[in-house]
């Protein structure tokens, strides 16, 4: 179904309508191809308003985006979707935020370092994806500022212009996926390491 989007919207299918056609509300152009994929509950418990459900919301970014309708007339449509974006940190994050969840296992309920309710997917080639975390506790400020980051950092990639410390070319992908996040102390982006973090959860 993704093959050749410019963009998609992946998101549980108990998530209400009126919130994702609020989302995307304007967002549709002349060549764009943006698409929205309901996938299955995933197992997480969370709430909105009355409504009990599984809400996970992740949007995509295709090659097609950076290679074709950000250089024809998609500028003004890119600078709408980043302030669309930096408007969901009510909805996500903030203290009387709209969305809930709750993780158990069987040792109890987990706490969660990043948010499970929404992250951002950026392509970089066939085979590799970015994956955007958010930290749980973000500030707005912080959730503005990651944002900004994260699509300075994949704008730079497709242009081929060097971004800071990061080289996504020489960074090590775990199952395709390379996990970026915005550290808040440094006011700059990191790439994680799965690996070592949930050898660090195991352990503490």
């Amino acid at each position: 179904m993704m093959k050749n989007a410019h963009l998609a919207l992946v998101y549980d299918e108990q998530v209400p309508q009126d919130f994702l056609d609020d989302f995307c509300l304007d967002l549709k152009a002349e060549s764009l191809d943006f698409r929205r994929q309901s996938l299955p509950p995933r197992g997480l418990q969370a709430s909105l308003g009355i409504w009990t459900v599984v809400a996970v919301l992740t949007l995509c970014f295709f090659k097609p985006y950076f290679h074709g309708f950000m250089e024809e007339a998609g500028r003004d449509h890119y600078v709408l979707l980043k302030k669309k974006l930096k408007k969901l940190w009510g909805r996500f994050f903030g203290k009387d935020k709209d969305f809930h969840y709750v993780v158990f296992t069987s040792n109890g309920e987990v706490k969660q370092e990043h948010s499970l309710l929404f992250s951002i997917h950026a392509e970089i080639d066939n085979e590799r994806m970015v994956k955007f975390l958010i930290r749980e506790n973000c500030s707005k400020d912080d959730f503005i500022a990651g944002i900004d980051a994260f699509f300075d950092l994949i704008e730079s990639y497709h242009s081929d212009v060097p971004y800071e410390s990061i080289d996504l070319d020489s960074e090590k992908d775990y199952w395709g996926i390379i996990l970026i996040e915005f550290d808040p102390e440094t006011k700059s982006l990191r790439v994680l390491d799965p690996i070592s973090r949930s050898r660090k959860k195991h352990n503490s």
